[in-house]
């Protein structure tokens, strides 16, 4: 039997369903919506030539990492991709999580910290393909970073916006990797300046906002597809994303459909949950208004910033619809437990990375999900990079530069404290 020939991947309107060929399309479906209103355009392939190709047997012998999945992404299989080994990261079990199975896919031992670095991975060999020497983002600090880190290993320009709250420690990470950085409010006017006016590659999300680009999410399909293959081959339940614009809820959701496509029958698709702090949940606030755009959370304050977007794009409430699963809100006091929860099983995340957890705990604690369902709390980034939380999630066990009696007495006291409260 001769396999059928495969298609190349096009890209495709979210919403009136019009094509067009790979290539730099910033503004969405330029067929229907408005100028204020563009539906995305995102990367289809042709799932059912690689079905009859087999080639999801093909992928489970692969090690797992965001290119061993290469035949559906978007760069072609001919060209190198820029990578720094991004992916493969570790499904962990949280101990003693019952009655539903809680894990944790790591994202925080990525290379730059964060699962950033799938979407910048894809985004920036994209945007070499396409001919860009320069690419600009605005960001709250992970997504900046990582951007500046592929540009660098890519020889490219790149310019940062951040918000006036990032991480002084993640601002000078994009400039160790030769980044220019530029603290502002406005960060989204400039980049769309960048983009039609000076030929920037935006490094943005799905749907435009005001530009968007269609390649950085098919990384974040690789989540999905690793959380399959290391379950053995099957689906989970429930996935908690921590959510901000909508994409990293959106490509793992992609990827789990992409999976059923290419073959996998005979289990449903998971429940997609978005995770946001009750100080910012423009995504909560419109799924509970079962309204298909997402309002604007008036006056964001949340330790989490990394979610801490005052809106987000209709994709994210799309998948939630589309997946069966809802939005859910938890407080910065919940996420700071989570963040101490992890790090007694040794992961340091930052806030809004553990705010997956934090969800997980509360709806097993109210019996939202079955015994022994596997939910999986995607955990986004590390604590490292966010000193000013970091420090506001410890309980200080630290004596500074005392004579050696002292610190002997410090060291039987805490000896006495943690036989007292082992949580200590």
């Amino acid at each position: 039997m001769i396999a059928a020939a495969v298609s190349d991947p096009v890209l495709r309107c979210s919403s009136c369903g019009a094509t067009h060929e790979l290539g730099p399309l910033f503004d969405g479906c330029m067929a229907c919506g408005s100028e204020r209103a563009r539906p995305p355009l995102e990367v289809v392939y042709d799932c059912e030539g690689w079905r009859s190709r087999g080639l999801l047997e093909e992928w489970r012998k692969r090690t797992p990492g965001v290119w061993s999945y290469r035949e559906l992404l978007p760069l072609p299989v001919s060209d190198a991709p820029l990578t720094l080994g991004e992916g493969g990261t570790p499904l962990m079990p949280i101990p003693d999580s019952g009655p539903a199975r809680l894990w944790i896919k790591n994202e925080t031992r990525n290379p730059t910290g964060a699962h950033k670095d799938r979407f910048h991975s894809v985004g920036v060999s994209m945007a070499r393909k396409l001919g860009f020497d320069r690419s600009t983002s605005g960001t709250t600090g992970n997504h900046g970073a990582s951007l500046a880190a592929y540009t660098a290993l890519g020889d490219m320009r790149c310019i940062i916006f951040c918000h006036p709250q990032s991480p002084v420690v993640l601002r000078h990470l994009a400039q160790l990797h030769g980044a220019d950085v530029v603290v502002t409010k406005n960060r989204y006017e400039h980049l769309a300046w960048l983009t039609h006016e000076r030929g920037w590659f935006p490094s943005t999300g799905l749907t435009p906002m005001p530009v968007g680009n269609p390649y950085g999410v098919e990384g974040y399909k690789s989540i999905g597809y690793e959380i399959f293959f290391q379950l053995g081959g099957h689906m989970p339940h429930h996935v908690l994303v921590p959510v901000a614009k909508g994409d990293a809820l959106y490509g793992p959701w992609k990827g789990f459909k992409e999976i059923a496509a290419l073959g996998h029958v005979g289990e449903p698709l998971p429940r997609m949950y978005a995770v946001q702090s009750t100080g910012c949940d423009p995504v909560v606030r419109g799924f509970e208004q079962k309204s298909k755009s997402v309002p604007v959370h008036p006056n964001p304050d949340t330790i989490a910033l990394s979610i801490g977007d005052a809106t987000a794009a209709p994709i994210a409430l799309s998948t939630l619809y589309d997946s069966g699963g809802r939005a859910v809100a938890v407080s910065d006091a919940e996420i700071l437990a989570a963040v101490r929860r992890l790090a007694r099983v040794g992961v340091a995340a930052e806030p809004s990375g553990a705010a997956s957890v934090a969800a997980a705990i509360k709806m097993n604690a109210q019996g939202a999900f079955a015994p022994g369902d596997d939910v999986i709390c995607i955990v986004t980034g590390a604590a490292v990079k966010w000193p000013r939380e970091l420090e506001m999630a410890i309980e200080s066990h630290e004596l500074q530069d005392k004579d050696a009696t002292a610190i002997r007495a410090w060291i039987d006291a805490r000896a006495q404290s943690r036989t007292d409260n082992p949580a200590t």
